[in-house]
């Protein structure tokens, strides 16, 4: 610093001679300027003359502001270039500030970005979640009751859920000794899965017909409700069963054959109902319709047919 200062002084000090100098010879061209103009009538000669003093005033004038300049860059105050110097640092550090300023700006707008990206797919997601919920088929909404405790009633009502491993329980089709209060041990009933939507766009056209995904599983929920008001009746005693109860007891003995009452037994989970238990339990229209969607669960392996003289069985074989 002290070196530029130096040079700076003797620029100023030279900036000085040339200003006198300039001075000097501004104030001796005027009179040879006005000397001339009296002896010379030429035009152009006294253009040119004029033209003299005007180059000199200019020069006057640069050398004037650049004297000012120097003055200024020397300054009157001893520390003032270890202002200028301080100065200097800060603006340094101001620059290195905004060019960091700008960098964190840039990562900040990408961030931006991804964010607006992610509130999108947010809202997409949202849009389908409320979509499947308006939509979704009621015997995919499982719910949970409780528990009701032992009742002496033979009327008691069951609310039918979605089947669900293990939702319902009660006694085998071996039934309860005759004459005795005694109940065999409880088992799990099983149930008709449903239809996964590749299984269904697997069936033949021709069994499907005009039968839809929807209409088929709605047919497993009647399904799975009938089996269970059927074999709900026999998890109580025989001895306490009364009237149509008692009648309706028999009529479901009727229907066993050896084979489903030793497979009960041996707990394989033979469970069937025949096609009045479909219309009477499950409320089912036992129609064209109805057969093709048997015939359909028994081409999936849902249900197999046991077959006897006057009587169709369809046995839950999944």
């Amino acid at each position: 610093m002290t070196t530029i200062w130096r040079d700076l002084s003797t620029v100023k000090t030279l900036l000085d001679e040339l200003w006198l100098e300039l001075r000097i010879k501004n104030n001796v061209q005027e009179g040879l300027g006005q000397r001339r103009m009296d002896r010379i009538n030429d035009g152009k000669k006294a253009c040119c003359s004029d033209m003299i003093p005007l180059d000199l005033n200019r020069l006057v004038k640069e050398a004037d502001l650049l004297k000012q300049a120097a003055e200024i860059l020397e300054g009157s105050d001893s520390n003032v270039s270890a202002v200028l110097y301080e100065i200097m640092v800060q603006v340094k550090e101001v620059k290195e500030g905004l060019q960091a300023l700008k960098i964190l700006v840039g990562k900040q707008e990408a961030q931006l970005e991804t964010c607006k990206e992610l509130l999108a797919t947010i809202h997409h997601i949202n849009e389908v979640t409320q979509h499947i919920e308006n939509n979704l088929p009621a015997r995919y909404l499982y719910s949970t009751a409780n528990e009701a405790g032992p009742t002496n009633s033979l009327e008691e009502k069951t609310e039918y859920h979605s089947p669900s491993p293990g939702s319902w329980i009660g006694v085998s089709p071996c039934y309860s000794a005759p004459f005795s209060n005694k109940r065999v041990a409880q088992s799990p009933r099983p149930y008709i899965t449903y239809l996964k939507i590749e299984e269904f766009d697997g069936i033949p056209k021709y069994l499907r017909g005009r039968l839809t995904y929807e209409m088929v599983n709605r047919f497993i929920d009647a399904f799975n409700k009938a089996l269970e008001k059927k074999y709900q009746l026999f998890s109580h005693p025989r001895s306490a069963l009364k009237g149509k109860k008692l009648a309706e007891y028999d009529a479901f003995k009727k229907q066993e054959t050896k084979e489903t009452i030793e497979k009960a037994c041996l707990i394989t989970g033979l469970y069937f109902c025949v096609g009045d238990d479909l219309k009477t339990l499950g409320n089912i229209t036992m129609d064209k319709a109805s057969y093709n969607m048997l015939h359909i669960l028994r081409h999936v392996r849902r249900v197999r047919e046991i077959r006897t003289p006057g009587i169709v069985r369809y046995a839950v074989s999944n």
